[in-house]
């Protein structure tokens, strides 16, 4: 079973190597970070499905990621700053 912390570690070592990628970084991203949150949710035994779509659209635009209900949206890494407002408000409902 994993800590929290090496959770953490592997998902920080997604955002360094995507963040490095020169085309589609959100792309990379996701391909590195969802193999981690399919492996928590099996261990969890969390009731979701793991039938994992990405680039689903759905009524109100296109999500990431989805696993059963859960919506994963992916941004480019270090492009959410608290410098707008927009990010500042999403800043602090985390």
């Amino acid at each position: 079973m994993q800590t929290l912390s090496e959770i953490v570690n592997q998902i920080n070592q997604a955002v360094k190597i995507a963040d490095s990628t020169p085309n589609e970084p959100e792309k990379k991203l996701r391909e590195l970070v969802s193999p981690i949150w399919e492996s928590f949710l099996k261990e969890k035994r969390v009731g979701l499905s793991l039938q994992i779509r990405d680039e689903l659209i759905l009524a109100n635009g296109r999500a990431d990621t989805v696993f059963n209900r859960l919506i994963l949206e992916y941004k480019k890494p270090y492009s959410i700053k608290s410098d707008n407002n927009k990010n500042r408000q999403l800043m602090t409902t985390l």
